[in-house]
C-alpha cells in the first residue's frame, strides 16, 4: 500500500486470455506457414553463399603482400650518404699525380 491507503495499480488485463492462449476471435496460423518461412530463409542463405564471386587465392594474398612489404621497406631505407671525397695520394705513391707536370 502507498501513502494515501489506496491499493497498488495492477498492470495485467484480468479480463483477458492467459499467456499462450488465443482470443476466441483470433485466427489460429497456419502450420506450413512457419515451414514456408523456414525453406524462404535457408534457400537466400544457400544463394548468397554461392553465387558471391571468388575469392583471391592463397598465392595472389601472398605476392601482394611481398609487394606491399617492398614498398614499405623502401620507403623506410635512409637515404644513402653522398660518396666520399678520393683522399689526396700520399707522397711515396707512384700512382699519385705529379705537381707541375
Amino acid at each position: 500500500m502507498n501513502v494515501h491507503g489506496d491499493p497498488p495499480a495492477v498492470a495485467v488485463d484480468a479480463e483477458g486470455p492467459e499467456h499462450g492462449e488465443l482470443a476466441a476471435d483470433e485466427p489460429r496460423t497456419p502450420l506450413w506457414l512457419p515451414l514456408v518461412g523456414s525453406v524462404l530463409f535457408l534457400v537466400s542463405i544457400v544463394l548468397f553463399v554461392a553465387l558471391r564471386p571468388p575469392g583471391k587465392t592463397a598465392q595472389q594474398l601472398s605476392r601482394e603482400a611481398e609487394v606491399a612489404a617492398q614498398k614499405r621497406a623502401a620507403l623506410q631505407k635512409p637515404p644513402e650518404p653522398p660518396p666520399a671525397p678520393a683522399a689526396p695520394a700520399a707522397p711515396g705513391n707512384p700512382q699519385a699525380p705529379r705537381k707541375g707536370g
